[in-house]
């Protein structure tokens, strides 16, 4: 288990280098799909609240790509008018 998965209902993670995405719930009941910026340390990914190094961008970019990649050809997934939902939740 990652460092940051006790804490949110997560739907997929996409991880690179050492930058990644996480896509995640909203809340129970909410199917809003909302998410956040990970980083690794020692083998171990928890959510980048310090930021990170510029030579990271290139990393966190192609992560963003696959995450974004997955939102819209996910089928269980569907856009709307404040971004992605989960279709039955």
């Amino acid at each position: 288990m990652d460092l940051f998965e006790e804490n949110l209902p997560v739907i997929e993670t996409f991880k690179g280098t050492c930058c990644g995405v996480v896509l995640y719930q909203r809340a129970e009941g909410d199917p809003h799909i909302c998410f956040d910026i990970l980083g690794e340390d020692d083998g171990n990914w928890f959510l980048a609240r310090n930021g990170a190094s510029t030579c990271w961008l290139y990393d966190l970019q192609i992560q963003m790509g696959l995450a974004m990649n997955y939102l819209q050809t996910d089928t269980a997934i569907e856009p709307y008018e404040w971004g992605f939902r989960l279709k039955d939740a």
